[in-house]
């Protein structure tokens, strides 16, 4: 045998120790996911092993690896190690080290890697960062960079070195081939890679002309340099050369750069011939791309150009860069001033996507057609201002600037998207020969354009065939989408057609009265249309009207409905109307032939005025709907209006209801038959008081594809409305409902109010809450053994197949005590129990051995001080051992979760999320010398008397902790509390990604004593209200991949000065 390969997605796989004792001829062995503390000892005997990978491996001790003096190739992908054994140096041999994901990596001892002669590719990707330094550390704890110029053979290195002073002198040789090499704090290692030289430099000036550096410079093909210091001109003074295979190139963060090309210099030369994409960002002086007339050939490459804060920068280029501009297919600009170019013609026929984002002084995309367009004669007005009675025209000497103009051509443009331009116009009303230039259109984004009016005249809309995707969000002035050709005209217009458009967005716009003017407008590809926060939108389309008609304000009163007869979506599938408090109906009673027969997905919210949704002539259009969530319509009595329906089979899938006040009925009769709802998949309805019942008898007998059935804080008293003609009892069969919840519906009474059965044989969810005058299940018996009152549920007929059961304690111990056989549980994995006497002063632990199975637990709503008791028995350990998840919630009294002299920790080995909420009493989380090996997840909030989260012990035991959150805990002053340790000793959060601290009133740092803290996968941090928080912690601290602080989840920028401690202390100045 000379290969073996193992992939193991079992954790608890143990390999023996004697298994390669008889396969000393193997020359390859991989191994992945294979967690063990040691190497099995008959390793040393694969005497000819040449290829070793042990990649995300759990390995401790390694150190055996250094008997295989033949090995060649070793790697050790993601396996976590701490320390690289120094036995590796006996590996004279190694041709390949593979160190990739490995941040925990803390110690390479010295002369290891250069006792590695024949090394020639060493990868470091996110990986070891302590370097040690040559003649300043006595003794020396670490390799030093200075170990690697003795490898002779080195061809290919990745690695990041943090700190730049630490480079030895003449470091990098040209041995090099390929490399990816990150110098300076705040780098991120990037999946993407479109080259095999790679760049990122975050340096003083004096090291940016070291001649190693210099070397690679002209060598590398993507770059990144952040805070370049004492650089105006960027090809000029880092490379004379002009960087001759640079293909992208990345520059941020820089004071005093004004040119990336000077071409006014002595002896210019050809400047990027191959850069394909330029990024620029921060550089608060730049004032040109290119200053002067570049030789020929430079930018000649040049497909991306990014640009994004650079307030000095007028134009993005001029005519002089032309030549060099063929290729260009993206231009991207942000938050930086000017206009696009300054003089004549310039044809972009490679560009496909043009993004115009926060440039308040941007104009145009050429500066002299503009100002050649204020002497011009001013032409009509285009736009009729229906609410003011006045013809709106421009003010001032000359017409509005338009964006685009004959000055330059974008013939083959695919994706535009401006985002808060200041302009008054996109395109000129007669566009003549610029509407040919953007006949490739398919996407147009359009957000945050104060100024606009309209968006395009008829004129402009025919050439835009191709677009598929529109987009307007928060234009405030915007009246109209598209208006007429101009004024004079008598007829309407005709047949607006958008043939290939798919999605239509309209958002924030609080001017808007319609789309269009005229007879018709068609989509036939329309597939989604949202339309939300548009409240003067009250027709979608409408005929132009006279002055008297507008003066009399009749347009309101003639145009109530949303669409008609001259609406033609064809297709459309999603329907999303939010916002509209103004809007009467959703549907005129006549609808063109084939419009929204295909509609799937419906979503009403916030349309108070909305009496109904559906008007009963139309309803045999919505065969093939699926989804209907209606929300926050205070007037709306009945969803769907059948009085006048007759002899019409019809099925849905429906429906969501929620915050309806006046909602009485979904339905205002009984279809008794004429109307089916075969497909019903989904219900949901919440907060709506009026609403009595849910289903009318006939619709819930037949309800075969019915799946999730969810009702909260409504004032339903039946879900099922008792039948007009009762006769025997009906018999409900839900054959695919999985999921039924019910929380807050204190008037219900019964499922249906007269005798029945019913069968849910695949119901996997049962979720019961504040339902106090129905019982759930039939635990109660009269003594003549007839049920008191009928049950929701038969519990031996739904629970076997039960995966998530919610009980309140009551109905949990009858359970307990029912003479059930003993797997009847046995399927279920989530309980939840809930309602706890004020009586209650201990958890009634016994209940939980009848879930064998169980692997995720509940309690809330408790008045017990302890959760577990005191001893327990085999079964309840056993129960325990299972649990991987568990959530304590509003439990006022809960003082402890165990006691110290339980070690429920042990037992509880596999939990690998722990949450605790609103338990105000609660002192600590766990004994002090408490372990979690596994847990993956803590979450904790509104526990008032916390002053820790963890003992120092018990956080040595978080090595798989991934995600940790504290909220509103007011008396914690730390996170980690020392219990005994001394100061200076090391705690590692190997794989800590994410960690927010929010409410935190009295918190003042992670840890009050100076440990060494290690957070090696760190990316996330979120400190939010944490007044008294002056410092992270004292001791040493480690956070290789943090880049930044953020203060909120959403709408923060993050901050970073260098250092967490340095960036806590900032963040309350």
């Amino acid at each position: 045998m000379e290969s073996f390969i193992l992939y193991n997605e079992d954790p608890s796989l143990k390999i023996p120790d004697c298994l390669f004792k008889g396969t000393k001829t193997l020359q390859l062995m991989a191994m992945a996911r294979v967690q063990l503390p040691t190497l099995p000892s008959s390793l040393q005997f694969l005497e000819k092993l040449q290829t070793l990978c042990l990649d995300n491996c759990g390995w401790v001790d390694i150190a055996l690896i250094g008997e295989l003096k033949m090995l060649k190739v070793l790697s050790l992908i993601g396996s976590n190690i701490v320390r690289l054994p120094r036995e590796i140096g006996h590996l004279t041999r190694l041709q390949l080290l593979d160190l990739t994901n490995n941040p925990t990596l803390e110690i390479i001892p010295p002369n290891v890697l250069s006792c590695l002669t024949q090394l020639e590719d060493l990868y470091m990707e996110n990986s070891f960062l302590q370097w040690g330094v040559e003649g300043l550390d006595s003794p020396r704890n670490n390799a030093s960079l200075a170990e690697l110029k003795d490898l002779p053979c080195l061809s290919t290195l990745y690695l990041h070195i943090t700190d730049p002073m630490i480079l030895p002198k003449d470091f990098f040789s040209k041995k090099l081939e390929r490399f990816n090499i990150l110098i300076g704090e705040g780098w991120e290692w990037s999946s993407k890679r479109e080259t095999s030289t790679i760049m990122k430099l975050k340096i003083s000036a004096s090291i940016q002309s070291e001649e190693g550096i210099q070397l690679l410079l002209k060598r590398t093909e993507d770059l990144h340099l952040d805070g370049l210091e004492g650089v105006k001109s960027v090809s000029y003074e880092l490379d004379g050369q002009g960087f001759p295979s640079l293909k992208h190139l990345h520059i941020q963060n820089s004071l005093e750069i004004r040119y990336i090309v000077d071409s006014t210099m002595l002896s210019p030369i050809v400047a990027f011939p191959f850069l394909v994409s330029l990024s620029l960002d921060n550089l608060n002086k730049l004032e040109k791309i290119c200053n002067g007339q570049p030789v020929a050939e430079s930018f000649s490459k040049l497909r991306i150009l990014k640009v994004k804060s650079c307030p000095m920068l007028k134009n993005l280029f001029s005519l002089h860069m032309e030549r060099g501009l063929l290729q260009l297919e993206e231009i991207a600009a942000e938050e930086s001033g000017g206009e696009a170019d300054e003089d004549d013609a310039i044809k972009l026929t490679q560009l496909r996507t043009l993004t115009l984002e926060y440039l308040p002084q941007f104009t145009s995309v050429s500066s002299k057609s503009n100002a050649a367009s204020k002497s011009q004669t001013r032409p009509e007005p285009l736009i009729t201002d229906v609410r003011s009675n006045e013809i709106a025209s421009d003010t001032g000497l000359g017409t509005p600037m338009t964006l685009f103009n004959k000055k330059i051509e974008f013939p083959n443009l695919e994706d535009l998207k401006l985002s808060s331009i200041e302009v008054e116009k996109i395109w000129q009303d007669q566009p003549g020969e610029l509407s040919c230039w953007f006949v490739r259109l398919t996407s147009l984004i359009v957000e945050g354009c104060r100024n606009l009016k309209y968006l395009f005249t008829t004129s402009m809309v025919e050439s835009l065939a191709q677009l598929k995707r529109l987009e307007l969000c928060d234009c405030v002035r915007m009246e109209e989408i598209i208006i007429k050709k101009g004024l004079g005209e008598e007829e309407n217009v005709r047949g607006v057609m958008l043939p290939k458009l798919e999605f239509l967005k309209l958002k924030g716009l609080p001017n808007l009265t319609r789309f269009c003017t005229g007879h018709l407008i068609q989509c036939c590809c329309l597939q989604k249309l949202w339309i939300e926060d548009c409240p003067a939108l009250k027709t979608f389309i409408s005929n132009s009207l006279s002055t008297d008609a507008v003066a009399n304000n009749q347009f309101e009163e003639t145009n109530s409905t949303l669409f008609d007869e001259k609406v033609a979506f064809s297709n459309i599938e999603e329907l999303r109307i939010i916002g509209m408090d103004n809007l009467n109906m959703i549907w005129h009673t006549e609808l063109h032939s084939d419009s929204f027969c295909k509609l799937k997905d419906l979503w009403v919210q916030q349309g108070n005025k909305l009496l109904n949704i559906f008007p009963p002539n139309i309803l045999r259009r919505f065969q093939n709907l699926e989804l209907l969530a209606v929300h926050y319509c205070a007037s709306l009595e009945e969803v769907f209006d059948l009085r006048s329906l007759m002899n019409e089979k019809e099925s849905h899938v429906v429906h969501y209801v929620r915050n309806l006040q006046k909602l009485k009925k979904v339905w205002n009769t009984n279809p008794h038959g004429i109307l089916s709802f075969q497909n019903l998949h989904s219900v949901f309805a919440r907060k709506c008081p009026s609403l009595k019942s849910l289903f009318p008898a006939s619709i819930a007998l037949g309800l075969p594809q019915l799946e999730q059935l969810e009702l909260r804080s409504c004032g339903v008293e039946e879900i099922v409305a008792e039948e007009e003609r009762p006769g025997e009892a009906p018999k409900f069969v839900f054959p695919k409902t999985s999921s039924f919840i019910l929380w807050g519906l204190r008037k219900l009474k019964s499922f249906y109010p007269g005798r029945h059965t019913s069968e849910w044989p695949v119901l996997k969810k049962i979720e019961v809450y504040r339902c106090k005058e129905v019982p759930v299940f039939d635990l109660e018996q009269d003594q003549l053994g007839m049920e008191v009152q009928q049950p929701l549920f038969s519990i031996e007929k739904v629970i076997p197949n039960l995966e998530e059961l919610s009980l309140n304690v009551k109905d949990a111990v009858k359970v307990c005590q029912g003479q059930f056989s003993a797997d009847l549980f046995h399927k279920v994995r989530v309980l939840k129990l809930r309602c706890f006497g004020v009586a209650s002063a201990e958890f009634a632990f016994g209940i939980l051995h009848r879930f064998q199975n169980m692997e995720k637990l509940v309690v809330t709503l408790g008045y017990f001080k302890e959760l577990f008791p005191c001893q327990l028995v085999d079964e309840e350990e056993h129960t325990l051992s299972r649990i991987r998840w568990l959530a304590l919630v509003n439990l006022p009294y809960l003082e402890k979760i165990w006691n110290q002299d339980l070690r429920v920790d042990q037992l509880l080995q596999n939990l690998e999320t722990l949450e605790v909420m609103f338990c105000g009493s609660l002192i600590n989380l766990a004994p002090s010398a408490s372990s979690f090996g596994n847990l993956t997840a803590l979450h904790v909030r509104d526990c008032k008397a916390l002053k820790y989260l963890v003992t120092s012990s018990t956080a040595r035991s978080l090595v798989q902790l991934s995600v940790m959150s504290i909220r509103e805990c007011e008396m914690v002053t730390e996170i980690v509390a020392s219990n005994g340790d001394e100061a200076g000793n090391e705690i590692i959060f190997s794989k800590l990604e994410s960690l927010k601290l929010d409410c935190l009133v009295s918190l003042t740092s992670f840890c009050s004593v100076d440990f060494t803290f290690r957070f090696p996968c760190l990316t996330e941090v979120i400190v939010t209200y944490c007044p008294k928080m002056e410092t992270f912690s004292l001791g040493i601290l480690s956070t290789p991949k943090l880049q930044k602080v953020w203060q909120s989840e959403v709408d923060d920028k993050g901050h970073w000065k260098g250092d967490l401690n340095i960036t806590i202390q900032q963040l309350h100045i």
